[in-house]
Protein backbone atom coordinates (compact mmCIF):
# COMPACT_ATOMS: atom_id res chain seq x y z
CA UNK A 1 0.00 0.00 0.00
CA UNK A 2 1.50 3.34 -1.01
CA UNK A 3 1.68 6.32 1.36
CA UNK A 4 -1.22 8.15 -0.34
CA UNK A 5 -3.60 5.23 0.13
CA UNK A 6 -2.40 4.79 3.72
CA UNK A 7 -3.18 8.42 4.54
CA UNK A 8 -6.61 8.11 2.89
CA UNK A 9 -7.37 4.97 4.90
CA UNK A 10 -6.22 6.61 8.13
CA UNK A 11 -8.44 9.64 7.44
CA UNK A 12 -11.43 7.38 6.72
CA UNK A 13 -10.90 5.42 9.95
CA UNK A 14 -10.61 8.68 11.94
CA UNK A 15 -13.89 9.97 10.47
CA UNK A 16 -15.68 6.71 11.28
CA UNK A 17 -14.39 6.85 14.87
CA UNK A 18 -15.57 10.44 15.24
CA UNK A 19 -19.04 9.46 14.02
CA UNK A 20 -19.23 6.58 16.52
CA UNK A 21 -18.08 8.89 19.34
CA UNK A 22 -20.70 11.47 18.41
CA UNK A 23 -23.39 8.79 18.35
CA UNK A 24 -22.23 7.43 21.72
CA UNK A 25 -22.06 10.88 23.38
CA UNK A 26 -25.08 11.53 25.62
CA UNK A 27 -27.43 14.31 24.50
CA UNK A 28 -27.22 17.35 26.70
CA UNK A 29 -30.34 17.94 28.81
CA UNK A 30 -32.51 20.97 28.15
CA UNK A 31 -32.97 23.59 30.86
CA UNK A 32 -36.04 25.80 30.44
CA UNK A 33 -35.77 29.19 32.18
CA UNK A 34 -39.26 30.71 32.51
CA UNK A 35 -39.13 34.39 33.53
CA UNK A 36 -42.54 35.70 34.61
CA UNK A 37 -43.39 39.36 35.19
CA UNK A 38 -44.09 40.29 38.81
CA UNK A 39 -46.36 43.19 37.66
CA UNK A 40 -49.33 41.17 36.52
CA UNK A 41 -53.06 41.69 36.61
CA UNK A 42 -55.13 38.82 37.99
CA UNK A 43 -55.93 37.62 34.47
CA UNK A 44 -52.28 37.96 33.48
CA UNK A 45 -51.22 35.96 36.52
CA UNK A 46 -53.54 33.10 35.56
CA UNK A 47 -52.16 33.05 32.02
CA UNK A 48 -48.57 33.14 33.28
CA UNK A 49 -49.25 30.26 35.66
CA UNK A 50 -50.83 28.19 32.87
CA UNK A 51 -47.82 28.79 30.63
CA UNK A 52 -45.31 27.88 33.36
CA UNK A 53 -47.29 24.75 34.16
CA UNK A 54 -47.50 23.80 30.47
CA UNK A 55 -43.69 24.10 30.25
CA UNK A 56 -43.42 21.62 33.12
CA UNK A 57 -45.93 19.20 31.61
CA UNK A 58 -45.42 19.50 27.84
CA UNK A 59 -41.89 20.63 26.98
CA UNK A 60 -39.72 18.93 29.64
CA UNK A 61 -38.54 15.34 29.23
CA UNK A 62 -36.35 12.92 31.22
CA UNK A 63 -33.16 14.61 32.44
CA UNK A 64 -34.44 18.12 31.64
CA UNK A 65 -34.96 20.92 34.14
CA UNK A 66 -37.45 23.79 34.42
CA UNK A 67 -36.65 26.89 36.47
CA UNK A 68 -39.38 29.47 37.04
CA UNK A 69 -38.27 32.97 38.04
CA UNK A 70 -39.90 36.31 38.78
CA UNK A 71 -38.48 39.11 36.66
CA UNK A 72 -37.61 42.56 37.93
CA UNK A 73 -34.67 44.57 39.27
CA UNK A 74 -33.42 41.42 41.03
CA UNK A 75 -34.81 38.25 39.41
CA UNK A 76 -36.04 35.76 42.00
CA UNK A 77 -36.04 31.98 41.54
CA UNK A 78 -39.33 30.34 42.56
CA UNK A 79 -38.78 26.66 41.81
CA UNK A 80 -36.55 24.32 39.80
CA UNK A 81 -38.01 21.01 38.69
CA UNK A 82 -35.42 18.36 37.82
CA UNK A 83 -37.02 15.61 35.74
CA UNK A 84 -35.62 12.14 36.60
CA UNK A 85 -33.62 10.63 33.74
CA UNK A 86 -35.63 7.40 33.90
CA UNK A 87 -38.64 9.40 32.66
CA UNK A 88 -37.07 9.77 29.22
CA UNK A 89 -40.39 8.99 27.52
CA UNK A 90 -42.48 11.07 29.93
CA UNK A 91 -45.76 12.42 28.60
CA UNK A 92 -47.86 15.25 29.99
CA UNK A 93 -49.84 12.87 32.28
CA UNK A 94 -46.66 11.45 33.84
CA UNK A 95 -45.26 14.96 34.26
CA UNK A 96 -48.51 16.18 35.81
CA UNK A 97 -48.33 13.41 38.42
CA UNK A 98 -44.67 14.20 39.13
CA UNK A 99 -45.51 17.89 39.45
CA UNK A 100 -48.39 17.17 41.83
CA UNK A 101 -46.21 14.90 43.98
CA UNK A 102 -43.46 17.52 44.25
CA UNK A 103 -45.85 20.48 44.58
CA UNK A 104 -44.04 22.69 42.05
CA UNK A 105 -47.14 24.18 40.40
CA UNK A 106 -48.74 24.76 43.80
CA UNK A 107 -45.71 26.77 44.93
CA UNK A 108 -45.66 28.80 41.73
CA UNK A 109 -49.38 29.55 41.99
CA UNK A 110 -49.15 30.60 45.64
CA UNK A 111 -46.26 32.93 44.89
CA UNK A 112 -47.94 34.52 41.88
CA UNK A 113 -51.24 34.88 43.73
CA UNK A 114 -49.43 36.67 46.55
CA UNK A 115 -48.06 39.37 44.26
CA UNK A 116 -49.50 42.82 44.87
CA UNK A 117 -47.75 45.04 42.31
CA UNK A 118 -48.00 48.82 42.54
CA UNK A 119 -48.91 48.80 38.86
CA UNK A 120 -50.01 46.05 36.49
CA UNK A 121 -48.03 46.78 33.33
CA UNK A 122 -46.72 43.17 33.06
CA UNK A 123 -43.17 44.54 32.92
CA UNK A 124 -40.51 41.81 32.92
CA UNK A 125 -37.40 44.03 32.93
CA UNK A 126 -35.96 42.14 29.98
CA UNK A 127 -32.42 43.60 30.19
CA UNK A 128 -32.11 42.46 33.84
CA UNK A 129 -33.44 39.01 32.96
CA UNK A 130 -30.96 38.71 30.08
CA UNK A 131 -28.00 39.63 32.30
CA UNK A 132 -29.16 37.31 35.11
CA UNK A 133 -29.49 34.31 32.77
CA UNK A 134 -26.26 35.18 30.96
CA UNK A 135 -24.26 35.25 34.19
CA UNK A 136 -25.86 32.02 35.35
CA UNK A 137 -24.97 30.22 32.12
CA UNK A 138 -21.28 31.12 32.40
CA UNK A 139 -20.74 28.21 34.78
CA UNK A 140 -23.00 25.83 32.82
CA UNK A 141 -21.48 26.17 29.36
CA UNK A 142 -21.57 22.84 27.46
CA UNK A 143 -23.54 21.19 30.29
CA UNK A 144 -27.08 21.94 29.15
CA UNK A 145 -29.17 23.32 26.30
CA UNK A 146 -30.74 26.50 27.77
CA UNK A 147 -34.08 27.81 26.52
CA UNK A 148 -35.33 31.22 27.69
CA UNK A 149 -39.09 31.84 27.98
CA UNK A 150 -40.38 35.34 28.83
CA UNK A 151 -43.95 35.75 30.05
CA UNK A 152 -45.22 39.31 30.11
CA UNK A 153 -45.14 42.57 28.21
CA UNK A 154 -42.62 43.33 25.44
CA UNK A 155 -42.87 47.02 26.41
CA UNK A 156 -39.99 47.58 28.83
CA UNK A 157 -40.60 50.11 31.63
CA UNK A 158 -37.74 51.67 33.57
CA UNK A 159 -38.45 52.08 37.29
CA UNK A 160 -35.40 54.26 37.94
CA UNK A 161 -36.06 57.96 37.37
CA UNK A 162 -32.71 58.59 35.69
CA UNK A 163 -33.48 55.90 33.11
CA UNK A 164 -37.11 56.82 32.38
CA UNK A 165 -36.09 58.23 29.00
CA UNK A 166 -35.64 54.62 27.82
CA UNK A 167 -39.13 53.41 28.82
CA UNK A 168 -41.40 52.10 26.08
CA UNK A 169 -44.39 54.00 27.46
CA UNK A 170 -47.09 55.40 25.18
CA UNK A 171 -46.16 53.03 22.34
CA UNK A 172 -42.60 54.36 22.05
CA UNK A 173 -39.91 52.22 20.42
CA UNK A 174 -36.15 52.94 20.85
CA UNK A 175 -34.01 53.17 17.75
CA UNK A 176 -31.03 50.85 17.18
CA UNK A 177 -28.59 53.26 18.83
CA UNK A 178 -30.01 52.30 22.24
CA UNK A 179 -28.55 48.81 21.79
CA UNK A 180 -25.02 49.95 20.93
CA UNK A 181 -24.90 52.88 23.39
CA UNK A 182 -24.70 53.19 27.17
CA UNK A 183 -28.40 52.75 27.91
CA UNK A 184 -30.47 50.15 29.80
CA UNK A 185 -30.54 48.17 26.52
CA UNK A 186 -26.75 48.09 26.13
CA UNK A 187 -25.37 44.65 25.22
CA UNK A 188 -21.73 45.53 25.83
CA UNK A 189 -21.61 43.30 28.92
CA UNK A 190 -22.46 40.21 26.84
CA UNK A 191 -19.89 40.75 24.05
CA UNK A 192 -22.10 38.78 21.68
CA UNK A 193 -21.47 35.47 23.44
CA UNK A 194 -23.32 35.58 26.78
CA UNK A 195 -26.37 33.75 25.40
CA UNK A 196 -24.79 32.11 22.39
CA UNK A 197 -27.31 29.90 20.57
CA UNK A 198 -30.06 30.32 23.19
CA UNK A 199 -33.58 30.30 21.69
CA UNK A 200 -35.84 32.98 23.20
CA UNK A 201 -39.64 32.65 23.33
CA UNK A 202 -41.55 35.79 24.36
CA UNK A 203 -45.22 35.15 25.09
CA UNK A 204 -47.56 38.05 25.90
CA UNK A 205 -50.22 37.83 28.61
CA UNK A 206 -53.58 39.55 29.00
CA UNK A 207 -53.39 43.29 28.37
CA UNK A 208 -49.69 43.36 27.43
CA UNK A 209 -49.81 43.02 23.64
CA UNK A 210 -48.63 45.82 21.31
CA UNK A 211 -51.27 48.40 20.38
CA UNK A 212 -51.18 47.86 16.60
CA UNK A 213 -49.28 46.08 13.81
CA UNK A 214 -46.76 48.91 13.49
CA UNK A 215 -46.04 48.64 17.22
CA UNK A 216 -45.74 44.85 17.02
CA UNK A 217 -43.34 45.00 14.06
CA UNK A 218 -41.18 47.67 15.74
CA UNK A 219 -40.92 45.78 19.03
CA UNK A 220 -40.25 42.47 17.28
CA UNK A 221 -37.42 44.06 15.30
CA UNK A 222 -35.90 45.84 18.33
CA UNK A 223 -35.91 42.76 20.59
CA UNK A 224 -34.79 40.56 17.70
CA UNK A 225 -31.74 42.80 17.31
CA UNK A 226 -31.18 42.96 21.06
CA UNK A 227 -31.13 39.18 21.53
CA UNK A 228 -29.02 38.60 18.41
CA UNK A 229 -26.34 40.94 19.75
CA UNK A 230 -26.13 38.70 22.83
CA UNK A 231 -25.80 35.61 20.65
CA UNK A 232 -29.40 34.48 21.23
CA UNK A 233 -32.27 34.19 18.73
CA UNK A 234 -35.85 35.40 19.17
CA UNK A 235 -38.00 32.62 17.70
CA UNK A 236 -41.39 33.28 19.36
CA UNK A 237 -42.94 36.72 19.81
CA UNK A 238 -46.66 37.00 20.38
CA UNK A 239 -49.80 35.94 22.22
CA UNK A 240 -49.46 32.25 21.33
CA UNK A 241 -51.16 29.78 23.67
CA UNK A 242 -49.65 26.86 21.73
CA UNK A 243 -46.13 28.16 22.42
CA UNK A 244 -45.13 25.34 24.85
CA UNK A 245 -45.23 22.88 21.95
CA UNK A 246 -42.54 24.99 20.26
CA UNK A 247 -40.17 25.30 23.20
CA UNK A 248 -38.37 22.00 22.51
CA UNK A 249 -38.01 22.69 18.77
CA UNK A 250 -34.41 23.82 18.31
CA UNK A 251 -34.78 23.98 14.53
CA UNK A 252 -36.88 27.16 14.62
CA UNK A 253 -35.07 30.11 13.07
CA UNK A 254 -35.66 33.81 13.78
CA UNK A 255 -36.12 36.64 11.32
CA UNK A 256 -32.79 38.35 10.69
CA UNK A 257 -32.35 42.09 11.28
CA UNK A 258 -29.47 44.49 10.71
CA UNK A 259 -28.39 47.29 13.05
CA UNK A 260 -28.94 50.72 11.48
CA UNK A 261 -27.32 53.36 13.75
CA UNK A 262 -28.43 56.98 13.39
CA UNK A 263 -25.81 58.62 15.59
CA UNK A 264 -28.29 59.66 18.31
CA UNK A 265 -30.88 58.19 20.65
CA UNK A 266 -34.45 58.46 19.33
CA UNK A 267 -37.73 57.14 20.75
CA UNK A 268 -40.33 56.81 17.99
CA UNK A 269 -44.06 56.48 18.45
CA UNK A 270 -45.91 53.55 16.89
CA UNK A 271 -49.13 55.59 16.79
CA UNK A 272 -49.70 57.28 13.45
CA UNK A 273 -50.14 61.04 13.52
CA UNK A 274 -52.83 62.38 11.19
CA UNK A 275 -52.24 65.85 9.82
CA UNK A 276 -55.44 67.56 8.62
CA UNK A 277 -55.50 68.93 5.09
CA UNK A 278 -56.32 72.67 4.93
CA UNK A 279 -58.77 73.55 2.19
CA UNK A 280 -57.09 75.46 -0.61
CA UNK A 281 -58.27 78.96 -1.53
CA UNK A 282 -59.96 77.49 -4.61
CA UNK A 283 -61.81 74.90 -2.55
CA UNK A 284 -62.87 77.55 -0.03
CA UNK A 285 -64.23 79.75 -2.84
CA UNK A 286 -66.19 76.79 -4.22
CA UNK A 287 -67.63 76.12 -0.77
CA UNK A 288 -68.72 79.75 -0.35
CA UNK A 289 -70.53 79.62 -3.70
CA UNK A 290 -72.37 76.47 -2.64
CA UNK A 291 -73.47 77.97 0.67
CA UNK A 292 -74.22 81.37 -0.82
CA UNK A 293 -72.48 83.08 2.10
CA UNK A 294 -68.77 84.00 2.01
CA UNK A 295 -68.78 84.19 5.82
CA UNK A 296 -69.38 80.43 6.09
CA UNK A 297 -66.50 77.96 6.15
CA UNK A 298 -66.70 74.30 5.18
CA UNK A 299 -64.47 71.94 7.18
CA UNK A 300 -64.08 68.29 6.25
CA UNK A 301 -62.04 65.22 7.17
CA UNK A 302 -60.80 62.66 4.72
CA UNK A 303 -58.89 59.43 5.43
CA UNK A 304 -58.20 56.15 3.69
CA UNK A 305 -57.88 53.49 6.39
CA UNK A 306 -59.88 51.96 9.26
CA UNK A 307 -59.31 54.83 11.72
CA UNK A 308 -62.26 56.24 13.66
CA UNK A 309 -62.10 60.03 13.54
CA UNK A 310 -64.52 62.53 15.10
CA UNK A 311 -64.74 66.20 14.15
CA UNK A 312 -64.92 68.97 16.76
CA UNK A 313 -65.09 72.59 15.55
CA UNK A 314 -65.26 75.90 17.45
CA UNK A 315 -65.66 79.37 15.87
CA UNK A 316 -63.11 80.83 18.26
CA UNK A 317 -61.23 79.82 21.41
CA UNK A 318 -63.68 79.30 24.26
CA UNK A 319 -66.82 79.29 22.10
CA UNK A 320 -69.38 76.51 22.00
CA UNK A 321 -68.04 73.70 19.84
CA UNK A 322 -69.87 71.72 17.19
CA UNK A 323 -69.43 67.94 17.04
CA UNK A 324 -69.89 65.50 14.19
CA UNK A 325 -69.07 61.77 14.15
CA UNK A 326 -68.88 60.70 10.47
Amino acid sequence: MNSLNARALALFVAMVMMCFQAMASPTLPTHYYVVVSRSLSQDGMKEAFSLAQATLHVAAKGGDAVTVLLGGESPEELVTLQVPKELAQANRHVMARLDEAQGYSARIFQRLRGLQPANQDANIDIPKAARFIGQRLQSLRNQEHPVLILVGSPMHQERRKEEEFASMRDSLIPNDDFIVSDTPYSVGWGQGQALQGVPVHHVFVNGSAPCNNLHDDGLRRFWGLYWSKLGARLVTFGNDRAAPTRFANFALQPQEYEIKPEGKLIMRSAIRTYVPTILSEEAATTASKVTGDTRKVTIALQWADDSDLDLHVAAYLGSQGLFQAP
